[in-house]
């Protein structure tokens, strides 16, 4: 493994890094054991965070198995009695006095939010005194700013590393239409972002990147394989190989963050940062090639379609959603308002029936046959039970908001059918919908998911992060099916043990499976 120096932290760290938010769509012990193989390998920098349900508690247990001294990137938010307490919490997953790296998350976000930044008493104030204390090694932040933002970043002298986006595509999985935020400097142009490395390597800020696969854009991830094909006829990238490219192109970048969620990606993602940093001779031109393909194919989500459509269909955010369902890998990131059908509730493809095309993509793409695609598309996933679940009244017609303790079946991802004695994944997320948060718990007793299969309990399955009311909650895990064929009764119920009522229970499903 190469190790790059971290800025004027002087901390050393692997070329590759591990991101963690993708935790909550794998069972747990497929997260551990992706972050052991990885740390096996020299990777020794992870960033996880207090709201990726869990996953800093995954990630202080696997560095505790391992034995190994890793630099964890953990952040917080909020006013500041709240990154205060999420400091202290952070040193105590991970015995520690004193982080190595304790930052602000999503920075740029922290300002939209009106949370104190830089004043008296805020973020940076705390942050400068936990480092004069001794309590942290570096002070850095997250940001999908603008690139004339995260130079100003650079120029506070506020952190001592920075991690933004970056990928030779342009833009990643996630990337929005501009006008979601005011036109000013907050908007993320990720192309840019390579201008601020010189600025930032000057002042000796260590610089980490996110999405450097832009999000499985670039690649097919192995962690959740994509239902389907984005750019049909362009010919497949590596993982390893677009990293290379990136830490071959910029030597001043102190590592990359690709999110790792499984053995597989561990191994080529990590391998990535092995000595000699090299491609196979003609392999640049190649990538730069495939590149160039995949722009002409993909929506970057620039905005500039959406002003032009003759039905006022929201067209970029059309595309953003379809490529998140197909790449599976960030669906937590999508608000409701934004899902699919709901931008596009009719039966059949708006653009199939347009008689006034006024739609342009400056890059190419035909945007009405796309999108009548993208529908059928989306129109397969909603059968097969792969999108959310419209919400339906409340059959007891209360007023759930009033109740201690209700839920709603969100979305769900169960295999049609199970073969005998084997292990199947499964995957339901439920909305919290009730009057209060869902905590988890260390011991016996909180939210859990239990399984029931022919009226047996068969599995049980914690709760992993807090969940605000409105919010959501992954509940990831393998079931082994029964080693005789038939039809079994599959029941989901998720229950709050801390009480004993009938209150805090609530079925989210149940349903007839087939055992062949």
């Amino acid at each position: 493994m190469q190790y790059r120096r971290l800025g004027r932290t002087g901390l050393e760290v692997s070329v590759v890094g591990f991101g963690s938010a993708q935790f909550r769509l794998v069972p747990e012990q497929r997260a551990l054991d992706a972050l052991k193989h990885g740390f096996s390998l020299g990777v020794n920098i992870v960033h996880t965070a207090p709201d990726y349900e869990g996953a800093d508690d995954l990630v202080a247990q696997a560095v505790a198995e391992s034995g190994k001294e890793i630099i964890v990137c953990h952040q917080g938010y909020g006013d500041r009695a709240h990154i205060e307490w999420l400091f202290e919490t952070a040193c105590k997953k991970f015995n520690k006095e004193r982080l190595e790296l304790f930052g602000i998350a999503c920075v740029d976000d922290r300002e939209l939010l009106g949370e104190n930044v830089w004043g008296a008493g805020g973020h940076i104030e705390f942050l400068q005194q936990k480092k004069r204390e001794g309590r942290v090694r570096g002070i850095f932040c997250t940001t999908h700013g603008s690139p004339s933002y995260i130079r100003r970043l650079v120029e506070s002298d506020a952190f001592d590393a920075i991690m933004m986006a970056y990928n030779p595509l342009g833009f990643h999985l996630l990337s929005y239409n501009q006008s979601l935020r005011e036109k000013d400097s907050l908007t993320e142009f990720v192309p840019g972002n390579a201008d601020v490395i010189p600025s930032a390597a000057r002042r000796d800020i260590g610089l980490m990147l996110m999405k450097p696969l832009a999000g499985g854009l670039l690649c097919e991830g192995k962690a959740f394989p994509p239902l389907g094909s984005l750019a049909a006829g362009v010919a497949p990238l590596r993982a390893a190989e677009i990293l290379r490219f990136i830490l071959l192109n910029h030597p001043e970048v102190s590592c990359v963050m690709p999110g790792t969620a499984s053995v597989s990606e561990a191994e080529e993602n990590a391998r990535a940062g092995y000595s000699p940093l090299t491609l196979p001779h003609g392999r640049r031109e190649a990538i730069l090639l495939a590149i160039d393909q995949l722009r002409s194919c993909l929506c970057s989500r620039c905005g500039r379609c959406d002003e032009l459509c003759s039905k006022k269909l929201p067209v970029s955010w059309l595309f953003r959603d379809y490529y998140i369902t197909i790449n599976q890998c960030m669906q937590f990131e999508t608000l409701d308002r934004l899902e699919y059908h709901v931008l596009h509730p009719w039966a059949e493809a708006a653009c199939g029936s347009c008689a006034d095309v006024t739609c342009r993509c400056p890059f190419g793409i035909d945007i009405p046959p796309a999108l009548v695609h993208i529908h059928k598309e989306m129109e397969k996933f909603r059968e097969m039970g792969l999108l959310p679940v419209p919400a339906d009244e409340d059959p007891s017609g209360e007023d759930n908001a009033l109740r201690p303790f209700a839920a709603r079946l969100f979305r769900k991802e169960i295999p049609p059918a199970l073969d005998r004695g084997q292990a199947h994944l499964f995957r339901l997320v439920a909305e919290n919908v009730g009057a209060y948060s869902w905590r988890p718990s260390p011991h016996s007793g909180g939210i859990c998911l239990l399984v029931f299969m022919g009226g047996e309990l068969v599995h049980k399955v914690r709760l992993r992060g807090e969940t605000p009311p409105g919010e959501k909650a992954h509940f990831v895990f393998e079931l082994r099916s029964p080693s005789k064929s038939g039809f079994y009764r599959l029941q989901f119920v998720l229950l709050d043990e801390s009480f004993q009522s009938k209150e805090t229970g609530a079925d989210l499903l149940t349903l007839e499976v087939q055992v062949r």
